[in-house]
């Protein structure tokens, strides 16, 4: 029901530690998407569980019967007014925060892709809406209770003979690798703080398709550790350093397991991967006035092509704008353009994109 970040292995884990414990209280701290709890759900605790996050806290407050307490802020209204009657009830208002994961971060931002995610989630909204509230009542997980708590006050309440779990930090990147964020900045991710927002993709292939889907991420925790690192180096000259076990999208080789895409630990890279996938290259913002101008360019005659071949293209007629956009598409690393070209085409490194906007969650405002 939950999206969770932690691979299938680590999570085993989990049973397999607790099948000694005695059936009685366990506790969650930082319990993120209820990863631990689903783990534990048909072993007979009665577990107990804490965050700090605005999305975590409506789930767990609804899992123990709780009111949610989560309502729309003044401000939000003339952005957000068509959602505002989904949280009259508990399940509702979780189904709202779900599905706001999906589209909040395109909600006042600019920009011809956030304009279309917003309206889509709007005019589908009440059957999407539906569906969500459909699953949620389905969901067997039950919770002793739930409190929107730091771990290290809530933590000092659990009784020293209990059980506690959490997964500690671990998938880590060294601090000047830099991660692309949601207005499509690469920033050293040691300069990346709780509550900035990232570009992700899916860990497993949605159910029913074959591919995985790019996904907007909030960043809930961040903490440094010290951990072994090793240093990953591509064919093209790049290196990345990264955990031993920070895991890759690679395809397997043959013994391993070969025509399987999966995720293999760096670690184990050269003994168990033929290819790692590198979906996209860094690059650094421009901007020149030539970059402003394609910008203009792109906001104004550009449209994306989203088949086996992704494009982005503009269209326009000959004449000196083609010619200049065709002479701008050189300086943007691409091969020169045929003289007789009548479309600029090409895979463009993508814009610096100005738009000032706050996190995610700062829409709802939360009650106790």
């Amino acid at each position: 029901m939950f999206q969770s970040t932690i691979p299938g292995p680590i999570r085993a884990i989990v049973p397999e530690t607790a099948a000694s414990w005695p059936r009685g209280e366990v506790f969650v701290p930082c319990c993120g998407n209820f990863t631990i709890e689903r783990s534990l759900a048909d072993m007979g605790f009665a577990l107990h569980s804490s965050d700090v996050s605005i999305y975590t806290t409506a789930i767990g407050r609804w899992l123990t019967g709780q009111p949610v307490g989560i309502q729309l802020r003044e401000e939000s209204m003339d952005q957000l007014d068509w959602s505002a009657g989904s949280l009259g009830d508990v399940v509702g208002t979780v189904a709202t925060m779900m599905l706001s994961t999906r589209f909040l971060a395109s909600v006042g931002r600019e920009g011809l892709w956030h304009e279309r995610v917003a309206r889509s989630y709007r005019d589908q909204w009440q059957a999407k809406h539906t569906e969500t509230v459909e699953r949620l009542s389905r969901a067997d997980l039950h919770l002793a209770s739930y409190e929107a708590e730091d771990v290290r006050s809530w933590l000092k309440k659990v009784p020293g003979e209990d059980p506690a779990c959490s997964f500690p930090p671990f998938f880590c990147l060294a601090p000047h690798e830099r991660i692309l964020t949601s207005d499509l900045r690469w920033v050293p991710c040691g300069e990346l703080a709780v509550g900035d927002e990232i570009l992700t993709f899916d860990e497993y292939p949605t159910e029913g398709i074959r591919c995985r889907r790019w996904r907007f991420a909030t960043i809930t925790r961040s903490e440094p550790a010290a951990k072994e690192c090793v240093r990953v180096h591509l064919e093209n000259g790049d290196s990345v350093v990264c955990t031993a076990d920070h895991p890759w999208l690679a395809d397997r080789c043959r013994h391993a397991g070969g025509g399987r895409r999966g995720w293999v630990r760096a670690e184990r890279l050269q003994n168990e991967a033929a290819d790692v996938l590198r979906l996209l290259n860094t690059w650094e913002p421009a901007r020149t006035y030539d970059a402003g101008w394609m910008a203009g360019m792109f906001d104004g005659e550009g449209s994306i092509s989203l088949g086996s071949a992704p494009k982005l293209t503009i269209a326009q007629k000959p004449g000196p704008i083609t010619d200049r956009a065709l002479e701008q598409r050189g300086h943007a690393g691409s091969p020169p353009p045929s003289a007789d070209a009548r479309m600029a085409c090409w895979a463009s490194r993508s814009r610096e994109v100005s738009a000032k906007h706050r996190g995610r969650w700062g829409h709802f405002g939360l009650a106790g």
